[in-house]
């Protein structure tokens, strides 16, 4: 997920400084040492501190943009209706820049309305032409909404005025879909010059690479990120996949594939049906399908309603010694 946090880094640019608008010298200190405080404090993941710290200085300064900074800070708190309400007051109050527009959007993307989310971005966009900001949440939507070229229209002016990783990043997301690959890895390229330990980058990177059948260059790029950031499940979930599965037989590996399955199940309790799923999944392409239906019928009984009848197919697949990947070559 992308930090809606992005929208808050705006503020401190788009502003002029917190004191500007404090009413006495006293007052003036209190407000820009408490608005000082809320970026490092989000940046730490202390999200409670910085929401204090921005209700302390609205008491005292209760400006339009100070309404905006603290939805920017509920919106990443993920209290959607809090932040709204907000955002609202922030333009009732006289606000016009772009950042309480986009964070109403973002609420309303957060709450299933694309329309409504669209027309607010649209509005933020039109407001201040020269601000990449509403640009880039408005391509969000349209990649959910698999508008490709839409997205990529709008990526493409928010790169021509700040060429920044998320950007670029986004971009190739969309080139990339829409089969245009060399430019998209073009745009990775860019990215990771701007923000070379993105890890999102990183990963598209890598799955970009799979899709050009370059499976070793793939795997390496996935073990990168991981060493970045080894708490993200996600990633080595997709590496053990790949180490089992791929289509290339010279890169597995299905050794490290059980042990990086292994892990992710670890981490989970042993309660999660996909990590179940997965390593079940790699002892089947050991060819160890007495394991891999132990593990699968651990899977299945974790599963949710929706996801039973999935598992259960599974289960009788390795019963019958058999599995949806191609096996290596080497066993009997």
């Amino acid at each position: 997920r992308t930090s809606h946090f992005i929208v808050l880094f705006a503020v401190f640019a788009l502003f002029p400084p917190w004191n500007a608008w404090a009413e006495s010298p006293s007052a003036e200190a209190e407000t820009d040492r408490l608005f000082g405080e809320v970026k490092p404090l989000m940046e730490q993941g202390r999200h409670e501190d910085a929401l204090d710290a921005v209700n302390r200085a609205i008491d005292l300064n209760p400006v339009a943009e100070g309404f905006a900074v603290r939805a920017s800070v509920l919106l990443e708190m993920e209290r959607i209706p809090a932040a709204a309400a907000d955002a609202d007051e922030a333009i009732r109050r006289g606000d016009r820049s772009s950042l309480p527009y986009v964070i109403r959007g973002v609420c309303y993307e957060q709450m299933g309305d694309t329309n409504h989310s669209l027309s607010l971005f649209t509005q933020a966009t039109d407001l201040h032409p020269l601000d990449p900001l509403p640009l880039l949440r408005r391509a969000v939507v349209w990649i959910r909404l698999d508008q490709y070229a839409l997205a990529e229209a709008d990526l493409n002016r928010a790169v021509e005025l700040d060429p920044n990783a998320e950007a670029y990043q986004l971009r190739a997301l969309c080139r990339g879909r829409r089969e245009r690959r060399e430019e998209a890895m073009a745009d990775i390229e860019a990215a990771l010059r701007l923000d070379p330990r993105n890890i999102d980058v990183l990963t598209l990177k890598a799955m970009l690479q799979i899709d050009l059948r370059k499976f070793g260059e793939g795997i390496a790029g996935l073990r990168q990120a991981i060493e970045i950031a080894p708490e993200r499940l996600d990633l080595r979930a997709r590496y053990a996949f790949l180490l089992a599965t791929c289509e290339d037989e010279s890169a597995r590996n299905l050794e490290e594939a059980t042990h990086e399955a292994t892990r992710c199940c670890e981490e989970t309790q042993w309660r999660d049906c996909q990590a179940l799923a997965l390593l079940a999944t790699t002892y089947a392409q050991r060819g160890d399908f007495e394991e891999a239906v132990r593990i699968q019928e651990r899977a299945l009984a974790a599963a949710p309603a929706a996801a039973k009848t999935e598992m259960a197919e599974r289960v009788v697949m390795y019963q019958q010694g058999q599995t949806p990947y191609p096996l290596d070559s080497s066993l009997p």
